[in-house]
């Protein structure tokens, strides 16, 4: 091929669009990991249980369940294994929640007058986190059957 000015030019053009398209996320932005608008991120938030497991210190097994109704309302699940003894309980706790602006805090008020708040909200691909009093927390998402 020989270069000359319109081969240059034609390059140019090509470069600037190759890095547009790759550049610009295809007019996905820096911000997609949090829901714009609440249509959106009502229906991610609820469209999945999510469901985390850890275990502490002292070799207690937890499993920790999230289900946000669209309705404002959702039930916190907690189980929890003691090896040691073997012993199990599990402890349900309804609450009603609410967005905060912008999409990345989620305000929850238990039905026992406690509140917390949720932020820096991820929601993608089954993935749902945020940071509550300096931790943050993971949770997969599952398929509601009723969905």
């Amino acid at each position: 091929m020989f270069f000359n000015k319109q081969n240059a030019y034609e390059i140019f053009i090509i470069n600037s669009y190759f890095s547009f398209v790759c550049f610009t996320g295809c007019g996905i932005s820096d911000d997609a990991r949090t829901p714009s608008n609440d249509e959106s991120a009502t229906y991610y938030l609820c469209k999945y249980w999510w469901h985390a497991e850890y275990v502490d210190v002292h070799n207690t097994r937890y499993i920790q369940e999230l289900d946000f109704h669209k309705d404002g309302t959702g039930v916190e699940i907690i189980g929890k294994h003691q090896q040691a003894n073997g012993n199990s309980t599990r402890e349900e706790y309804h609450f009603k929640w609410n967005w905060g602006s912008s999409y990345k805090t989620i305000s929850v008020q238990y039905d026992e007058g406690n509140a917390v708040f949720m932020d820096n909200v991820f929601i993608a691909d089954r993935k749902f986190s945020y940071k509550m009093m300096g931790e943050e927390y993971f949770f997969d998402g599952f398929n509601k059957s009723y969905n």
